[in-house]
């Protein structure tokens, strides 16, 4: 049994004894009531505080876009007859208390789950004043309390773009892109094409960047090369970022290049001539002789334009099996809006046939392609052993002797005095230079003509060098 239970039957006991006495002391009585009461309120706010609700989890922050529907969800145990009230913190507006709504919003309601542990409050199609801080509340003692916010954005919109969409080359042009959202969106401008680049002047210098943050893009001094599509961008961090674009053409005259000015061909073949043209807007372009007839297309000749970007065009003419009387110059010639009458541009290719050409070559030419190497012929000294002989008649023989019958007794001295030379103890081995048959003469005589000519060779080599 607890204390204060105890203390109230005491005091019941002694209320009773004290009217039983006939209420001697009316002022005795007065005080045990007020103690009485005391001891009951005291335990009854014990047995509260045993029995207290609390959270489960924290209420959650919201990120929603507008137009949408939020909800916050407050978990409490032990909430039994308490109750549960919402409020916006920031202006202190009691939202709903239990499951009636307070305010005057009818797009603000509540709900719970059947076990009462799951209490939400909803707010439907978001507005950017429903942003803030909302308090989840217990109505305990103490009072207990939990906080979440609302965040509410507004997507990146853009709402205008203007500025030229054609211009001169060489002009100024001024684009401006306007956009809206919450929080508001910040502005750049791009070109479409990634690898394409934005010409911007600072500071007097031209200088090229991928993106100008900036609500106004102002493009000076525009050149062909500027002309396309541009983008503007917004993005207020949330997702999605979006863009419109704006397509800038640049007017210019006519520029013709030829890429091959002369082409020669073999008769027969067929020949390609080529000319780009750029212009912008686009004209008129055509293919002329040089009589100043106008080439279309048939049998002869053929025409194909090839379109590379918004201002280039590759144009090329065919001439199939050409011939003596193709033989001239072809002019390329286009025309736009900037070509007053009579004026136009023009391009040139000459076309021939391919000559052929023969080259004498002289000696100079023959020793400067062809590298020929010479051997010196290594000349020998050959030392004769002189024999003296003491015949008379073969000491006085000469050339003129050389017949049939002379050779046979040259043979015959030849014999005897090898005979002689070798009693006598003289070497066997002796050269007789002067005395040869008619086939080593013809043989010492084609040696000597091959030597004298290698030996002219090598002395015009050496004057060449």
């Amino acid at each position: 049994m607890q204390l204060s239970e105890y203390f109230l039957k005491q005091q019941k006991s002694r209320v009773g004894a004290a009217l039983a006495v006939n209420c001697k002391n009316m002022k005795f009585i007065q005080a045990e009531l007020l103690i009485s009461i005391l001891l009951i309120l005291i335990s009854k706010g014990n047995s509260m505080k045993h029995n207290q609700p609390d959270f489960i989890t924290p209420l959650r922050n919201l990120t929603v876009e507008v137009g949408r529907n939020a909800t916050f969800e407050c978990f409490v145990t032990g909430i039994k007859k308490f109750r549960i009230g919402w409020l916006k913190a920031d202006t202190k507006a009691i939202q709903a208390i239990g499951k009636h709504v307070i305010s005057n919003n009818d797009r603000i309601s509540v709900s719970h789950d059947e076990t009462r542990a799951k209490f939400r409050l909803h707010i439907t199609n978001v507005t950017l004043e429903d942003a803030g801080p909302y308090m989840c509340q217990i109505n305990s003692m103490p009072v207990k309390l939990q906080s979440g916010y609302l965040t509410v954005f507004q997507p990146s919109d853009i709402t205008k773009i203007m500025g030229d969409k054609v211009v001169n080359e060489g002009g100024i042009v001024r684009l401006t892109c306007e956009a809206e959202g919450y929080p508001p969106p910040s502005i750049y401008w791009t070109r479409e094409q990634r690898d394409e680049m934005i010409n911007v002047w600072m500071n007097g210098n031209r200088i090229q960047v991928d993106r100008v943050e900036n609500k106004t893009l102002e493009l000076q001094k525009v050149t062909r090369s500027q002309m396309g599509s541009y983008l503007c961008i917004a993005t207020n961090g949330y997702p999605p970022a979006v863009s419109k674009k704006i397509n800038l053409k640049v007017n210019f005259r006519p520029v013709i290049t030829v890429p091959d000015l002369r082409i020669f061909i073999r008769p027969g073949e067929d020949v390609s001539l080529e000319c780009i043209f750029e212009f912008h807007p686009r004209g008129l372009m055509w293919w002329e002789r040089e009589s100043g007839e106008i080439l279309s297309r048939n049998d002869k000749y053929s025409v194909a334009d090839y379109i590379l970007n918004e201002f280039t065009i590759r144009s090329r003419l065919i001439i199939r099996n050409f011939e003596d009387s193709d033989v001239g110059r072809y002019t390329c010639v286009g025309r736009n809006g900037f070509n007053k009458e009579g004026d136009r541009e023009e391009g040139h290719v000459q076309v021939n046939f391919v000559k052929v050409e023969t080259t004498t070559l002289q000696h100079e030419d023959i020793y400067e392609r062809h590298h020929y190497e010479y051997t010196i012929p290594e000349i020998k000294t050959i030392e004769a052993n002189t024999i003296n002989y003491e015949n008379e008649n073969f000491r006085h023989h000469t050339e003129s002797d050389l017949d049939e019958s002379s050779n046979r007794r040259r043979q015959q001295y030849y014999s005897k005095d090898k005979e002689k030379s070798t009693t006598q103890g003289r070497s066997s081995e002796h050269h007789y230079p002067y005395f040869n048959d008619s086939n080593s003469i013809s043989k010492n005589s084609n040696l000597l003509s091959t030597f004298l000519t290698l030996f002219a060779l090598l002395f015009l080599h050496v004057l060449l060098a």
